[in-house]
């Protein structure tokens, strides 16, 4: 009678193909974590962008309310105001200096603020999101109440 010493070419190329697996699982979910990742930052970036743009907004309640924010698009240029700025220049540089932070953190940015009535305002930053060979449009929303001067 023989005993049996160590493991068979089986049992051993089993135990390979588990550890392979396991470690195909783990790698798997490593690229969906960093997919993930990149996704939570870019909506990071577009909510500190929309509340940026609305605590410029509540800094310059005249032009609120005289309509120079309403249906802003995100292609304002820089009014280049020398001295004091007007409030219908200071609505289009608060649009370009958001804009302009955009442009460096975020793929293909669109900014538009809209008056939907009411005195209530939507802000929308909208981004392309690739992932692999996938692109995705995301969009930020941020509707809110301007106080009145």
């Amino acid at each position: 009678m023989k005993l049996s010493q160590g493991f068979s070419l089986i049992e051993v190329l089993i135990a390979i193909f588990v550890f392979a697996t396991g470690v195909l699982g783990v790698a798997g979910l490593q690229m969906k974590s960093l997919a993930m990742l990149t996704n939570s930052h870019s909506v990071n970036i577009a909510m500190y962008a929309a509340n940026d743009m609305a605590d410029r907004m509540r800094a310059n309640p005249v032009a609120v309310f005289d309509g120079f924010y309403d249906n802003i698009n995100g292609t304002e240029s820089d009014p280049l105001c020398s001295g004091a700025c007007t409030s219908a220049e200071l609505a289009q540089f608060d649009a370009y200096a958001v804009m302009q932070s955009l442009n460096g953190e975020l793929p293909e940015p669109t900014l538009s603020v809209e008056n939907t009535g009411n005195n209530v305002f939507t802000i929308s930053i909208t981004w392309t999101e690739r992932i692999g060979k996938d692109s995705n449009t995301k969009t930020h929303r941020v509707s809110f109440v301007p106080y009145k001067p």
